[in-house]
């Protein structure tokens, strides 16, 4: 099975009350926001993490660190931000629906950054602008009963 937006003690709870444990969570996941523990709870479990929301709505292409790398490399910087998310060894899900973006993503699969090129992606975790984008999934809206 599949699940998105599940963090650990839900993940938890699943996996010990049926003995399932999912093979892909599909989480909101972007430079800056990579969600690391989740991350090496799914590792420890063989989850699959999917990581919507890739380029946080074009919010994190307009950076140096990213721009820089996509200069280098002579790619866009949506690609540099897709080969950062899947050399992590996440599977990514960018949203478009023009052919030439679509081409474009599917480019970023070939394009391989330097261990200093990540470092630096890295390093945007927890600055200004950066961070989780949509609603935390711990404050689901609504009542619980």
């Amino acid at each position: 099975i599949g699940v998105a937006n599940f963090y650990e003690d839900v993940l938890k709870d699943l996996i010990s009350t049926t003995g399932i444990s999912p093979v892909l969570n599909q989480v909101e996941i972007h430079p800056g926001f990579t969600q690391s523990g989740l991350r090496a709870f799914h590792h420890d479990n063989d989850i699959v993490t999917e990581a919507w929301a890739p380029l946080a709505r074009g919010v994190v292409l307009n950076n140096p660190v990213i721009e820089q790398a996509a200069a280098d490399h002579e790619a866009t910087e949506g690609q540099v931000v897709l080969a950062y998310l899947m050399s992590k060894g996440m599977s990514v899900i960018p949203k478009s629906a023009r052919t030439e973006r679509l081409k474009e993503n599917l480019a970023s699969t070939e394009l391989e950054l330097t261990a200093e090129e990540v470092s630096a992606i890295d390093a945007l975790e927890g600055q200004e602008g950066f961070g989780r984008m949509f609603n935390d999934p711990r404050e689901f809206p609504g009542d619980e009963e």
